[in-house]
């Protein structure tokens, strides 16, 4: 394993090697920020709550199998940027919003390479 992370320091010193993260850098505490599949169940839940019951678990079944957070986002937009506004934000709690150690590994690794 310590040859493993020597090997990617001595890409990352030499410029030879890019980091890919996801969103799933952002779920490690203390950030603790959902992954774009929960935002969705957040927000798809949160756009049908007036619905009756069963139409409810119908629509709330399909998004999440079948359409992407973008597409979520995306119908919620055509009937109102308020409500999407509105419901991104209680899919995403400010309290959390700090840097864990993996977004400081990633802002420094440009500095020291």
């Amino acid at each position: 394993m310590q040859d493993l992370v020597a090997r990617i320091c001595e890409y990352l010193e030499k410029g030879e090697m890019a980091l890919f993260v996801g969103a799933g850098v952002s779920k490690d505490p203390p950030s603790c920020l959902p992954l774009g599949s929960e935002i969705k169940k957040t927000l798809v839940e949160g756009f049908c709550e007036d619905y009756p019951p069963d139409i409810k678990d119908l629509i709330i079944e399909y998004a999440i199998a079948d359409l992407s957070l973008e597409e979520v986002c995306g119908v919620i937009y055509e009937e109102t940027v308020e409500q999407l506004i509105t419901l991104m934000a209680s899919a995403l709690d400010d309290e959390k919003l700090q840097p864990n150690i993996l977004h400081d590994f990633v802002a420094k690794t440009p500095i020291a390479g």
